[in-house]
């Protein structure tokens, strides 16, 4: 089992880098009428996504 992980790990960092990001990419709020913001729990969520499939593409360029 621990194989399979050390193998796969770039492909499940992409893959949970990308749902991290894409699930709260789209949690923003309105106030007043014009304009959308997002949470500081959001933006931190949506920072740690991108790092994550950046690592992820990383790690898969390392081994190739």
């Amino acid at each position: 089992m621990k194989e399979k992980i050390k193998k796969y790990i770039g492909e499940i960092m992409i893959v949970m880098g990308s749902g991290l990001f894409s699930y709260n990419i789209f949690t923003f709020s309105s106030r007043g009428g014009n304009y959308y913001y997002y949470s500081p729990e959001s933006l931190i969520l949506i920072s740690v996504g991108v790092m994550l499939v950046i690592l992820g593409i990383l790690i898969i360029k390392k081994r190739e």
